[in-house]
């Protein structure tokens, strides 16, 4: 690889559609040196970039994202100076660390799933990855609506899969059952994957086991619900239905999709490719809650990186850790002072209701106030309830490994 024959004590990488933003260099190497430490790894922030006048355009900008018990990763909004995963193509590091950790792995092929593996083999053995501020680096990112940023190259999905198999297979340790979960890993025959190339740098490096770096980064994995403590279906009391998310396990590739009343224990995703699958009637609790910063203040499609959301339409949406507000719900119990239990509620005090056959978003019934010292009003029914209760296999592995 061209790191392999890097000779400077800096290596970096950089895909062919950037634009640096001047000085991203000394950025770089201010912040190898205060860290004092080879074994740190940086990474810039991205910036979008026009097609075509090859100019920084003003937006938003991103440095880290998070990674998924799929073996994929998402963005990461607001992930301060640590970097749990790197978006992969830009980055840099001693060529002393790249030698001692072996560089990339070299049975991956073509692209996927090298900054997974690079990520963890840094984190778990002694290195750290940390984002610099100030150098900034224009990226055109691929848009399917825009011909312009189409690439004249093909990828082969199916190798990317495997590589970020391997990369999952290589490092989770017993959490890879995980992928077991995931029916489009099955195309890769990740549980006979050869990993002991990993194995031996484990050993060289006196690694740390995955479990470390899921407490590192609890503020994801604890406190975002990535580990919940408990999976169940959303039932809708009346007519014995359950909120069904309609769209695949793992990365949703559009970013959204429907939720329906189906049948509990009978639901079966519409057809939409080889990643349908799993119990898409099984949710849990994620997100932040802004007032504690801990779990929990929404509710995440299990096995998805979607959370339901209520803003103009009910659906699900690509989860914001951070507990954004339109993705921010309850089941409201005996504790609410306003609101009559068992309803799935916003703050704005609208709520998720069947409407003429159909998911709809109306006024939440509020508590009936006893009047004149009388008797407390009557309660009506509740409308929402937990089921099937479970603590899920990655949570229990988890509390093992503690």
């Amino acid at each position: 690889t061209g790191g392999d024959a890097a000779q400077g004590d800096v290596i970096v990488f950089f895909d062919c559609h950037v634009k640096p933003r001047k000085g991203w260099e000394e950025a770089f190497l201010k912040q190898m040196k205060r860290a004092g430490d080879h074994r740190t790894v940086v990474v810039p922030t991205i910036t979008a970039l026009d097609p075509d006048s090859w100019e920084e355009t003003p937006g938003s900008s991103s440095q880290a994202c998070y990674l998924l018990w799929s073996g994929d990763f998402t963005w990461l909004h607001g992930p301060g100076r640590d970097v749990p995963l790197m978006s992969g193509g830009l980055l840099a590091l001693s060529r002393r660390w790249w030698q001692e950790s072996e560089g990339y792995d070299p049975h991956m092929v073509a692209w996927g799933g090298e900054n997974i593996d690079q990520s963890l083999r840094t984190w778990l053995c002694g290195g750290e990855i940390v984002a610099v501020h100030d150098a900034q680096v224009a990226h055109m990112w691929r848009r399917p609506e825009d011909d312009r940023t189409t690439a004249n190259y093909r990828i082969n999905m199916l190798q990317a899969l495997k590589n970020r198999a391997r990369a999952a297979t290589g490092w989770f340790g017993n959490f890879s059952q995980k992928l077991a979960h995931y029916p489009d890993m099955r195309f890769t025959r990740w549980a006979s994957e050869d990993v002991s190339a990993f194995d031996d740098v484990r050993e060289r490096l006196h690694c740390r086991p995955f479990a470390w770096f899921l407490w590192r980064f609890r503020d994801i994995y604890e406190h975002a619900g990535l580990l919940p403590k408990e999976t169940f279906r959303l039932r809708h009391i009346k007519s014995g239905t359950c909120l069904t998310y309609m769209g695949p396990v793992g990365t949703h590739p559009q970013g959204g999709d429907e939720v329906s009343l189906v049948r509990c224990g009978s639901a079966q995703a519409a057809d939409r490719g080889p990643s349908v699958g799993g119990d898409v009637q099984r949710w849990h609790r994620a997100n932040r809650d802004g007032r504690t910063g801990e779990c929990c203040s929404g509710f995440r499609a299990w096995n998805t990186d979607q959370c339901l959301k209520v803003s103009g339409s009910v659906g699900t949406t690509i989860c914001d850790l951070s507990g954004r507000y339109d993705m921010v719900l309850r089941v409201t119990d005996d504790s609410d002072q306003r609101l009559e239990p068992g309803q799935l509620a916003h703050p704005k005090g609208i709520c998720l209701v069947k409407s003429k056959g159909k998911l709809a978003i109306k006024a939440c019934k509020e508590r009936k106030r006893a009047q004149d010292g009388g008797a407390q009003a009557p309660r009506t029914p509740p409308v929402w309830d937990m089921v099937d209760v479970e603590v899920p296999l990655e949570t229990q592995l988890y509390w093992q490994a503690r």
